[in-house]
């Protein structure tokens, strides 16, 4: 008698732990949503850091990607990018699986709210990691942030 209420015990005791298992595995986002912002961070030069990460990552939809680059460079910026530099980046980054970007340095003020910077990107991909110098304009945007206005040399860029 002491086995089968021992027995009739374990099974109450685990049955509300394997309906919470199930529970928990249910729990699996079926479709992620892109994020507008991608800078979170609280830096005022984080938007063109996280433009240029992001200028080295394409994603699956070449549209979604020059959004989410575009989100923080300027106005102009962004039409340039999109005109003269988007569809070669595009395609020589491709095989990029991740990338970051710091180590910023003020190579030049050129007035209050326009710098070159000398920033470090790293490139990952599936074989290796790279790092690369890449030399940009950023300018304080109306957010009082600095947002990357164009990317003057670094991987992907020709100079015509």
């Amino acid at each position: 008698m002491k086995h089968k209420k021992l027995a009739l015990f374990l099974i109450i005791a685990a049955f509300p732990v394997i309906a919470f298992t199930v529970r928990a595995e249910s729990n699996i986002i079926q479709n992620p949503v892109q994020l507008d912002v991608i800078y979170p961070i609280e830096d005022d030069s984080a938007p063109a850091l996280l433009a240029m990460a992001a200028m080295y990552t394409p994603v699956e939809n070449e549209e979604d990607w020059s959004r989410m680059v575009c989100s923080g460079m300027t106005e102009g910026g962004c039409t340039y990018f999109r005109d003269n530099q988007a569809s070669a980046i595009w395609k020589s980054e491709a095989e990029n699986i991740g990338s970051s970007s710091g180590f910023i340095a003020n190579v030049e003020t050129i007035d209050e709210m326009t710098q070159v910077w000398k920033a470090q990107v790293t490139i990952f991909t599936e074989a290796n990691e790279s790092t690369y110098d890449v030399f940009a304009l950023a300018r304080r945007d109306r957010d009082d942030r600095w947002h990357l206005d164009r990317i003057l040399s670094g991987p992907g860029i020709t100079v015509e």
